[in-house]
């Protein structure tokens, strides 16, 4: 069916009933209602939203071409657990603090900048396939946020600052294009991150002491990358050592004790810490 560009299409869905459309334009989606917001142009007249229903689950958007998507209007109106935006070019996409979705889902869509505000729901941030190039500090506004999920976008670099006061649990990184890993000095964050996946991009060198403090980190994914160089620089008194908090164990570079073992051809005493850079990369 042809949509002129400054047409919007509404499909409201349940099981049960559909809004607007002819069956041939309905989906089935688990059951539950599901609204889909098709072709929203600066032109479209969707200010009141009065389509929307009050028990819309999941509220999508799809070939969107507008400068800002501005979603407090809609997000006010209904309480979905899920928000999607694909097939989108969007400049500048703005959610309220106060909104019900757990999850919200970016794919294949151009996108510079995704603007939050103070929030206690949102778990969930994904972008797939997206031309990203930051993080938005604003992440930092999210209280809730277990995941945050940006893969094969345009990042170039990553800032732990992002997350200084984040519970964060999982930090899913995969195929950008980052090169740069960093943390400011004396910059504590991270204290609930587990997990790391940076594979598939551009990192060259990696400094372990800029994940040092997060002390619960388990796994850390490096695989495709281009790394020749890594370090660990620690700050304080103790530069080779590092204790982590409620743990125990000392952790430090084996390093040394690999060159010297190399160089010598002979056993010599291994160092009486765990080696830092094994435990993360097992």
């Amino acid at each position: 069916m042809a949509i002129h560009r400054s047409v919007s299409l509404v499909l409201c869905v349940t099981s049960m009933f559909a809004m607007g459309m002819s069956s041939s334009n309905f989906a089935y989606v688990n059951g539950n209602l599901s609204c889909t917001i098709v072709n929203v142009t600066s032109e479209s007249k969707l200010e009141d939203y009065s389509f929307l229903t009050n028990n819309t689950e999941e509220l999508i958007f799809d070939k969107a071409t507008i400068d800002v998507l501005d979603l407090t209007k809609p997000l006010s109106i209904i309480n979905p657990w899920k928000v999607l935006i694909n097939n989108s070019n969007v400049t500048r996409i703005l959610f309220p603090a106060s909104m019900s979705p757990s999850v919200v889902h970016l794919t294949n869509m151009g996108v510079e900048n995704v603007q939050f505000e103070e929030n206690t729901i949102l778990q969930d941030f994904r972008t797939d396939y997206t031309s990203l190039q930051v993080v938005s500090p604003t992440v930092s506004k999210l209280q809730a946020l277990d995941i945050l999920w940006i893969t094969h976008s345009q990042l170039t670099n990553f800032s732990f600052d992002v997350l200084e006061s984040s519970p964060i649990s999982l930090l899913y990184l995969i195929g950008n294009r980052i090169e740069v890993v960093m943390i400011s000095p004396g910059m504590m964050c991270c204290r609930n991150l587990e997990e790391i996946f940076l594979s598939g991009n551009q990192l060259k060198h990696l400094d372990f002491g800029t994940m040092a403090q997060m002390s619960k980190l388990k796994t850390l994914f490096l695989e495709d990358n281009k790394l020749t160089d890594l370090q660990l620089s620690l700050s304080g008194k103790d530069q080779n050592h590092l204790t982590v908090a409620g743990n125990g164990e000392t952790f430090c570079s084996w390093r040394a004790f690999y060159n010297e073992q190399e160089l010598n051809n002979q056993e010599v005493q291994s160092p009486n810490c765990t080696d830092f850079f094994a435990t993360l990369l097992a």
